[in-house]
């Protein structure tokens, strides 16, 4: 079976392109990492994971999940409380929608935090990353199972 995955801005495109849903940006970047919940734990594709997993997010646009409802017949496979929808499908597995980044590594969110911060944007620090939300510590890797059984890792 052919497959296309869609990451995170591709994710936007193509939710504009292929069902109609216009950029919804949000008020403020959703910078950090989220606790995840798995709502389809027997699908094909989320086979082996976690009934609550962590995910890295770093984006200014939203993907609600009520609207991914009421505009496409994509399955939400998993979603967070924070972030909303995060790992969709076409029914037949053809299309796949991430909205997060399984495939960060450890510092690639302190990273951007720094060049945000260099740059004079005023970031926020990035939710549930930095040990003691100290920006000088480095960050520990905590979706690092979840990267892997996605294959992003």
């Amino acid at each position: 079976m052919t497959s296309t995955l869609f990451i995170c801005w591709a994710v936007q495109a193509a939710l504009n392109i292929l069902y109609g849903i216009p950029k919804m940006t949000r008020k403020q970047k959703l910078s950090g990492v989220y606790q995840h919940h798995t709502l389809k734990s027997h699908a094909l594709l989320t086979r082996g994971f976690d009934e609550t997993f962590l995910a890295p997010h770093s984006r200014n646009e939203d993907f609600l999940t009520r609207v991914i409802h009421q505009h496409t017949d994509l399955e939400i496979l998993a979603k967070s409380d924070e972030a909303e929808a995060y790992f969709l499908s076409a029914r037949i597995n053809r299309l796949v929608f991430v909205t997060g980044h399984q495939e960060y590594g450890e510092l690639t969110l302190a990273n951007e935090y720094h060049r945000d911060l260099r740059n004079g944007l005023n970031p926020i620090l990035p939710v549930n990353y930095f040990p003691q939300n100290n920006f000088d510590l480095i960050p520990c890797i905590s979706w690092r199972s979840h990267g892997h059984l996605f294959g992003l890792l």
